[in-house]
């Protein structure tokens, strides 16, 4: 039995979780895991959690990473905004975000550092196009909320749902221009 597990989010973060969840998981994680001759992992971070989580032997472990779709390649920028334009993108240089609002992506540690580097002039032009819908539950709610206190003014897009025939063009316009070449991001 081979299984294949994308991440740990349940056990390393079930205070985020509502209790439900964590136990649904919980319920049926551990026989899985037991179970399984060899478990698939697509990171070597989820490798390290169930180690160290879940007491899994090294040996049973192996990390594959997720591929990449072909269609992921370099875009002139010029041929990108037709895309980006149904979202209200302009032709400002943009810093992407992408994913649910969730307090394990850190959006709102990520929109911070973006005010504090617009506020020293590093991020002159830029703005931020943030992808994703709100997170559920509590966590969602705080999120929510904490974004909504950050000073990022019109300088931020938020983008509920991107069309994935359109993401390949974000992925490609999406970046920090030349003026920022020497922050080490």
């Amino acid at each position: 039995v081979v299984f294949v597990l994308p991440r740990l989010f349940p056990e390393r973060y079930a205070a985020l979780l509502d209790s439900g969840t964590a136990a649904s998981y919980r319920q049926y994680m551990g026989p899985a895991v037991e179970r399984a001759d060899r478990i698939i992992s697509v990171s070597h971070s989820t490798a390290r959690d169930l180690r160290d989580v879940l007491g899994v032997p090294p040996e049973k472990i192996v990390v594959v990473p997720h591929g990449v779709d072909p269609k992921f390649r370099p875009i002139p920028r010029g041929q990108c905004w037709p895309a980006l334009g149904r979202y209200g993108v302009s032709d400002r240089p943009f810093v992407l975000l992408m994913g649910r609002v969730e307090h394990r992506k850190n959006h709102v540690g990520a929109l911070k550092a973006f005010e504090l580097l617009k506020a020293e002039g590093l991020l002159p032009d830029h703005q931020v196009v943030l992808c994703g819908g709100r997170g559920s539950g509590e966590d969602g709610e705080r999120q929510a909320y904490e974004l909504q206190q950050l000073d990022v003014g019109n300088d931020l897009i938020r983008i509920p749902y991107v069309e994935p025939d359109d993401l390949p063009y974000l992925y490609a316009a999406a970046g920090f221009g030349e003026s920022t070449t020497d922050l080490a991001w």
